[in-house]
């Protein structure tokens, strides 16, 4: 089988086109995690600063303006780059949020960190879920060391529990997020 100039020039571009399309969602999975990071930075510092009475007017916010960050996001990146996945996991993330919020009144944890810890490491293990259910083995990474840090901050640091959060949740999310941004423009 020979190969024309112009056919392997035909296939270098088909190949170029694959790169700049896994690229640009790359970038896309890069604003989420800068979304996510926020969040949690924000959270945690504020959580930790002004006292631990006031997480509902913290959190609750700042989770409802990220799950619209995000959806606004997810929808745009599923109408631009088509991604069969990106309605599936829509929809597993807002099943997990459901029995997230059911297993909490469920379960119903004793004290104030026992709750939070509860609800992150389930968002984590929504990480962790997705990646395995997309085959992203570095997600799937991703989603089992926050979880690991989540609890190494509940175990060994409970008084400085949201500093913890803020700094081993937020900044690898930023860190990773800012990554994957530049990496797209490359």
């Amino acid at each position: 089988m020979n190969i024309t100039p112009d056919d392997a020039r035909e296939a270098l571009g088909a190949i170029e086109q694959v790169r700049a399309k896994t690229r640009a969602m790359l970038g896309f999975n890069g604003y989420f995690l800068l979304i996510w990071g926020s969040f949690w930075l924000a959270g945690g510092l504020i959580s930790e600063f002004f006292g631990a009475g006031r997480l509902s007017w913290v959190w609750i916010p700042l989770y409802i303006a990220s799950l619209l960050l995000s959806a606004k996001l997810g929808i745009d990146q599923g109408m631009r780059l088509r991604r069969e996945s990106s309605i599936r996991i829509g929809v597993f993330c807002w099943l997990m949020l459901f029995y997230a919020l059911l297993w909490y009144i469920v379960l119903q944890p004793l004290e104030t960190l026992q709750g939070a810890c509860l609800l992150i490491t389930i968002t984590f293990f929504g990480y962790a879920a997705i990646g395995t259910w997309e085959w992203s083995l570095k997600t799937t990474i991703f989603g089992l060391v926050e979880t690991a840090l989540v609890l190494i901050g509940y175990y060994l640091w409970p008084t400085y529990f949201w500093l913890w959060i803020a700094l081993a949740c937020g900044i690898p999310h930023l860190v990773v997020g800012f990554y994957l941004l530049r990496s797209r423009r490359k």
